[in-house]
């Protein structure tokens, strides 16, 4: 859903969503949906809009699409979407709007389970605030808007989980992948922690050394990019429980993703595995 520019634009309403909100198609006839202060009122089928300026954004609909977003999307919860891509644009400049719908679908679930005491858990919260921590402060400013619009105040586990639509608007990546990055650091700590009889600090910066490596070789693996120096030798002799830690992470990776992973990456997740092992 990439933003169309709204200045000197031709917009023909195929319906109103409300005061703040219409369906309409573009001059090349295609599907858009206009956000802003009045943009709805007292607007009908078939009404011009011509060019409704800056405070008005407009947004990409995929082909045949406007009478599902009409019949099948409670406006508020565009509007309360709209306004969290705004300010995300405050903070990171041009990101992809596509992901208006998603977002909206995922509040107006949050707000279904408050409404009906239903608890959602999110285990990877932790790892998804160090891995996306700017994208996470955004999501925190999510539930404020939230809050004011509807009353409602969604938990830490949500705000994870809007982190991930977010970083979805920087990146190539969509949320199921930047959720896989973060489940993979999660079971690597589980897997450390378990091995080695310790618990590990969040907060240390052996924790953090760790998750970026993870978070960086999955990236090398989107790129197809290879490691240029190989360390496996020297971590299998001189390292060989943290390497076989490696060897278990790098196994469930593979699984998860399908994608073999290379002698010279499990080196170096052995190092970073040997090093938070002694931070404790």
């Amino acid at each position: 859903m990439k933003e169309n520019k709204v200045k000197k634009q031709r917009y023909e309403v195929i319906g109103t969503l409300n005061n703040n909100g219409v369906v309409a198609k573009d001059e090349l006839n295609k599907e858009v949906i206009l956000l802003g202060k009045g943009i709805g009122f007292k607007r009908k089928a078939g009404d011009v809009i011509e060019n409704p300026g800056k405070n008005i954004k407009c947004y990409s609909l995929e082909k045949n699409t406007g009478k599902n977003v009409l019949q099948g999307v409670d406006p508020i919860f565009l509007e309360i979407a709209n306004e969290i891509i705004r300010y995300a644009e405050k903070e990171f400049g041009d990101i992809d709007t596509k992901i208006l719908l998603p977002l909206a679908d995922h509040i107006a679930f949050s707000i279904d389970r408050i409404k009906n005491d239903m608890v959602i858990s999110n285990p990877l919260t932790s790892d998804i605030r160090l891995l996306f921590a700017d994208e996470y402060e955004v999501a925190k400013k999510a539930r404020k808007i939230i809050k004011r619009r509807l009353g409602y105040e969604i938990t830490d586990d949500e705000i994870g989980y809007i982190s991930l639509h977010i970083h979805a608007a920087l990146s190539s990546q969509p949320p199921g992948r930047s959720l896989q990055v973060a489940s993979i650091i999660h079971q690597t700590v589980i897997y450390v922690e378990e091995t080695f009889n310790i618990v590990i600090d969040e907060d240390s910066i052996a924790y953090i050394r760790l998750v970026n490596h993870i978070k960086f070789l999955m990236v090398r693996l989107d790129r197809k990019e290879d490691v240029q120096v190989s360390m496996t030798d020297y971590t299998k002799e001189k390292f060989p429980e943290s390497y076989a830690v490696a060897c278990r992470v790098a196994d469930y990776i593979e699984k998860l993703i399908l994608e073999k992973i290379s002698d010279e990456e499990v080196g170096y997740l052995a190092i970073h595995i040997e090093r938070i092992r002694h931070s404790v």
